[in-house]
């Protein structure tokens, strides 16, 4: 046993412990990790309502057929949108204003 046996072996000793070390530390970074946050939605008629503030639109998303149901102006790039059950409501925060919406004629009743 000489000397390059010895090396071979204190190689071999310092790859398998970096193996060993890397894998516990992705281990334990897989343990710690509260992951992605994520949305319960509860789709009544499969559709959800989105938002994209930065142009001002606001559409309703049909989950099932994977397509947009409809989209319209809101008029302010500050709105969102809450909805229960049948019930949409634009909250425009820029107008200080709040009208209800009905999918059937893509149109505000309040304003």
């Amino acid at each position: 046993m000489g000397w390059s046996s010895t090396l071979k072996d204190k190689r071999r000793f310092v790859s398998s412990t970096s193996v060993i070390a890397v894998s516990a530390i992705v281990v334990a970074a897989a343990l710690v990790y509260d992951g992605e946050a994520t949305a319960d939605l509860e789709l009544n008629d499969s559709g959800v309502w989105v938002t994209k503030t930065s142009t001002g639109e606001l559409g309703r998303f049909n989950y099932e057929s994977q397509a947009l149901d409809g989209t319209l102006l809101a008029g302010s790039s500050s709105f969102d949108v809450q909805q229960a059950g049948q019930r949409v409501l634009l909250d425009d925060d820029a107008a200080s204003s709040a009208a209800p919406w009905t999918r059937r004629t893509w149109s505000s009743t309040g304003r």
